[in-house]
């Protein structure tokens, strides 16, 4: 009963919106966050909705989906004190793809998609790119009926949906093929009808949410425990180990290395070592960035050993780098090597390295790209340039030491 008497009104959705309603909408779901700002924003739940507007009665871009995405933010933090993000909380002037970097970028926490389910989701090319990012994230995808009567799997999210002449390129073909194979199975909430008619769907879904979230935390708990071993009987910090891994380091070889190089009583194998340093010419070099000048010495002699002992040339010993890069450098210079320092990111909307930088206010990382002779007027699928994404989201460190880098300031995105 108590449960029943927290769960906010389900909406009466009013005959036609205006274009304020939506306004209203929208200022009540920003209100929900309370005084956290947009972007420190990334809650473990995020919701995913079309606007379902109704082209006789609605004004443009608002319909009863808002109301229906609202009552489930609302949901969530009533009775299940949860935060939550959806489209609502992006401003309408902004690109509703901020809301994607809450499922996959840099710094997403989100662990539940809750897909709410209306005719019209399955008309919303940015509904199934919201569906496919949490398929890709592994987050638990929680499908909720607010409307009887949906589209079966063939008449969901067709050509005449995803594009505007019919022709849909391979890219979505490929999105919708997987975003079908993943999302139609799952059981939605309720598994007949709607919200409207079995109002004990919402305490299942709290129960779900609450579920995903406990199973998310203790996988991270798992994940997190070897590293602390480790990083507690090793110099090294665990970031500077796992910059091994684009050498096609496995973990296990890369902590052979750290114990052959650390004078650990037990010596581990270093054969899988020994065969990528006399194979990668570059790693070498890499190598000896991170260690302290004091292992230089034996580093050489190591190389010198495994070349008598594998019969194959000795790759170049290069001399310490002076000064010693910092872990920013030390990482973009592993891009470098790897011909990947430019390289576009498809998940990320073909955003370079550089892109990520200025756009999430790193600094450091920007300064070091910058240094490694970056490609600073690299565009993205909407020709922005990482100077654009600066001036974006108000970073004015990256902003300067772009300009100071001679960045393109006339740089336009269209």
């Amino acid at each position: 009963a108590s449960f029943q008497q927290d769960v906010p009104s389900i909406p009466l959705v009013p005959p036609a919106m205006t274009q304020q309603m939506g306004n209203d909408i929208q200022n009540q779901a920003a209100a929900l966050r309370g005084h956290v700002p947009m972007e420190k924003h990334f809650p473990l739940v995020a919701l995913s909705y079309a606007t379902s507007r109704r082209p006789e009665h609605d004004a443009k871009g608002v319909g009863p989906g808002m109301y229906y995405a609202l009552h489930m933010m609302m949901l969530l933090q009533s009775v299940g004190h949860l935060s939550s993000i959806s489209g609502l909380s992006i401003n309408s002037a902004e690109d509703w793809k901020i809301f994607l970097l809450r499922l996959i970028g840099f710094d997403a926490r989100a662990v539940v998609l809750i897909v709410i389910q209306t005719s019209a989701l399955y008309r919303s090319k940015p509904c199934l790119l919201e569906i496919e990012a949490a398929i890709d994230a592994g987050m638990t995808i929680i499908p909720v009926r607010y409307e009887d009567n949906l589209p079966p799997p063939r008449q969901q999210w067709t050509a005449e949906h995803l594009s505007k002449d019919g022709k849909v390129s391979t890219s979505d073909q490929l999105t919708r093929i997987k975003v079908l194979k993943h999302f139609s199975p799952l059981n939605s909430l309720p598994p007949n009808g709607t919200v409207f008619n079995d109002p004990t769907s919402f305490q299942k879904l709290i129960i779900r949410v609450q579920q995903a979230i406990r199973e998310s935390e203790q996988v991270e708990t798992q994940q997190e425990s070897p590293v602390k071993k480790e990083s507690s009987s090793s110099p090294f910090p665990p970031d500077i180990v796992a910059m091994f891994s684009p050498l096609k380091l496995k973990e296990t070889t890369s902590n052979n290395l750290m114990s052959h190089l650390c004078d650990k009583q037990e010596c581990a194998d270093v054969s899988e070592v020994r065969s990528l340093l006399l194979k990668d010419s570059k790693a070498p070099e890499i190598i000896k960035t991170i260690l302290p000048p004091s292992k230089h010495e034996k580093f050489n002699n190591m190389l010198t050993t495994m070349k008598n002992q594998g019969g194959a040339e000795e790759p170049e010993v290069i001399q310490p780098v002076s000064p010693v890069m910092s872990k920013e450098e030390l990482l973009v210079s592993v891009l470098a090597k790897n011909n990947k320092l430019n390289e576009a990111d498809e998940i990320q909307f073909n955003k370079t390295p550089s892109h990520k930088a200025a756009n999430n206010n790193d600094v450091k990382t920007l300064k070091a790209l910058i240094k490694f002779k970056a490609n600073l007027e690299s565009q993205d699928n909407d020709k922005y340039t990482p100077l654009h994404g600066a001036a974006y989201n108000g970073h004015n460190e990256c902003l300067v030491s772009l300009l100071d880098a001679g960045a393109n300031k006339e740089a336009v995105n269209k």
